[in-house]
């Protein structure tokens, strides 16, 4: 059996067609539709991000990949309100939890009454059966939480940070 890249790195025994993740787990990916210029680093990032989230699809999770622009002002299209959305839900939930989203995600109000918000190059959200349980990039207690620490705890099944 080959080793997809959700599985590299792991001895054969521990191995498994499907993530251990608890039933009614969805996972999102949003990646900012273009990378700062000259940042091959986060271009290589995402290209691997999206690689394992396919691995988990391809094993039967729910997966969402979502692309937004590098910032987001409101009003604007509907990807742009969607990305708006998913923030405020984000942003609601980690601050009842005492969560840190700074520096990871950036969010000003302009001089016109708009407010424009900056994702970091990728954000991974866990929901279970609708509840947002997980939020990467992330501070928690202050320690930090990337999305490659979510996907390799996914492999463990504890990705649920937000409990």
């Amino acid at each position: 059996m080959t080793a997809s890249p959700l599985t590299a790195g792991l001895a054969p025994e521990a191995e498994s067609e499907t993530p251990p993740l608890p039933e009614g787990v969805t996972v999102t990916l949003w990646v900012r539709a273009t990378t700062p210029e000259a940042d091959e680093e986060a271009d290589e990032q995402q290209t691997r991000l999206r690689e394992r989230v396919t691995a988990l699809a391809e094993a039967g999770v729910e997966t969402t990949v979502h692309e937004c622009p590098d910032h987001v002002t409101d009003p604007g299209t509907m990807v742009e309100t969607a990305a708006l959305q998913a923030f405020d839900h984000y942003r609601a939930v980690a601050g009842r939890l005492g969560v840190r989203l700074d520096p990871f995600f950036r969010c000003w109000t302009n001089p016109d009454g708009s407010r424009t918000v900056v994702y970091p190059p990728a954000c991974l959200a866990i929901e279970r059966e609708g509840t947002l349980t997980g939020l990467y990039p992330c501070e928690i207690d202050g320690e930090r939480f990337t999305v490659e620490d979510a996907l390799d705890a996914i492999e463990t099944g504890e990705v649920e940070n937000l409990r």
